[in-house]
C-alpha cells in the first residue's frame, strides 16, 4: 500500500509541474515584452503587422492553455510564484494592454482580430477565476477581476503605460 501511495504522489507531482512551468513561461514572456516596451519603447505597434498578428495569437494561445489547464488541475491556482518575472497574476494585465494596442483602429484587420481573440481569451480566464476562486462570480469588469487575482496572489499588477 505504501508503494502505491508513493507512486500516486509522484505521478501527481509530475503531472502538475508542466502546467506550472507553462504558466511561469507565459508570464516571463509577458514580462520580457514589458521590458522591451519600457526600456526601448518597442511594442506591438512597432513591429510589422504579420509579426504582430503572430505574437498576439501566440499570447491568446498561452492564455487559453492556462485557462484549460486550470479547469483540469484547479489545484494549480494555489501555487504562488516567488520570482516576480514569472508571476502570472502580476503579468496578466500586460496581456490586456497588448490586446488593447492590437485592437486600435489604425491596426490592420488581422491584427485587430488577433487582439479581439486575445481579449476574449483573457475575459474567459478571468470569468473562470472570478467564479471558481475569487468569489466574484457575477463580476463582469475584467479590470476588477484582474486586480482581485493579483491581490489574491500578493502581486502588484504590471501595466505598459
Amino acid at each position: 500500500m505504501g508503494f502505491i501511495l508513493l507512486t500516486a504522489s509522484l505521478s501527481w507531482a509530475l503531472s502538475i509541474y508542466p502546467i506550472l512551468e507553462y504558466r511561469r513561461s507565459a508570464a516571463h514572456r509577458l514580462s520580457l515584452l514589458h521590458h522591451a516596451h519600457r526600456s526601448e519603447r518597442i511594442g506591438v505597434s512597432s513591429i510589422p503587422e504579420q509579426e504582430t498578428e503572430q505574437l498576439v495569437i501566440a499570447l491568446a494561445t498561452d492564455i487559453t492553455k492556462i485557462r484549460n489547464d486550470l479547469v483540469q488541475f484547479s489545484i494549480t491556482y494555489y501555487f504562488h510564484e516567488i520570482d516576480p518575472q514569472s508571476a502570472f497574476p502580476g503579468a496578466l494585465p500586460l496581456a490586456i494592454d497588448i490586446a488593447n494596442r492590437a485592437n486600435r483602429s489604425e491596426s490592420g484587420a488581422p491584427v485587430r482580430v488577433a487582439g479581439i481573440v486575445l481579449q476574449g481569451a483573457i475575459h474567459d480566464l478571468l470569468a473562470l477565476l472570478g467564479a471558481w476562486f475569487l468569489d466574484m462570480q457575477n463580476e463582469t469588469d475584467d479590470a476588477r477581476l484582474m486586480h482581485g487575482f493579483a491581490e489574491d496572489h500578493f502581486r502588484r499588477e504590471l501595466h505598459s503605460a
